[in-house]
C-alpha cells in the first residue's frame, strides 16, 4: 500500500479506536475525596458522584431491619467520599448481609460497601452505667416524667 492509502485507513480506523481509549481510562478506579472537594462540585456532579453511594446505604439500612436485625448497627458514609461503611456485630455473616442487600435492591453495587466489625460495648457500658442510678429493680422500669 502507499502512503496516502495508509493515511485514510488510519483516518478511517481513527474514530473508532479513540473512544477505547477513553474508555479504558475511565476505568481506573478515581481516588479518595473530601468533604471540600464533594461541596465545590456541581449538583450534577454530586448527583453522579454520591448517587451510587445513597443507593447502597438504603438498600444495606433495608436489609439490616430486616432478616440481619440481631447483627446490623448502622450504616455510614466513608470518608473517602467513594464507599459506604457498614457496621455488624458479627462480620462473619457479612456474605449473608451483602446478599439480603442485593435482594432489596438488585441495582445496589455491593462493591462499594465495607463491612466492619461493631461491637456492642458500648451498649454494655451504657447499660450498667444507667443501671447504677436507680436503687431498686423496680425503678428501672419506672416512667420518669421529672
Amino acid at each position: 500500500m502507499n502512503k496516502a492509502a495508509w493515511r485514510s485507513l488510519a483516518l478511517a480506523t481513527m474514530p473508532a479506536v479513540l473512544p477505547l481509549g477513553a474508555t479504558a481510562a475511565e476505568a481506573e478506579p478515581p481516588g479518595p475525596l473530601s468533604a471540600d472537594v464533594v461541596a465545590a462540585m456541581t449538583p450534577p456532579q454530586q448527583g453522579e458522584v454520591l448517587e451510587p453511594l445513597r443507593v447502597v446505604a438504603d438498600a444495606a439500612a433495608r436489609a439490616g431491619r430486616g432478616p440481619h436485625a440481631d447483627v446490623y448497627t448502622q450504616v455510614e458514609m466513608a470518608s473517602d467520599y467513594r464507599s459506604v461503611n457498614v457496621h455488624l456485630t458479627d462480620p462473619k455473616r457479612g456474605p449473608a448481609f451483602l446478599e439480603a442487600v442485593h435482594k432489596a435492591n438488585p441495582r445496589a453495587d455491593t462493591k462499594l460497601l465495607n463491612v466492619r466489625k461493631k461491637g456492642s460495648a458500648p451498649v454494655r457500658f451504657a447499660l450498667r452505667s444507667a443501671g447504677s442510678k436507680w436503687k431498686t429493680p423496680f425503678d428501672r422500669f419506672a416512667l420518669r416524667l421529672s
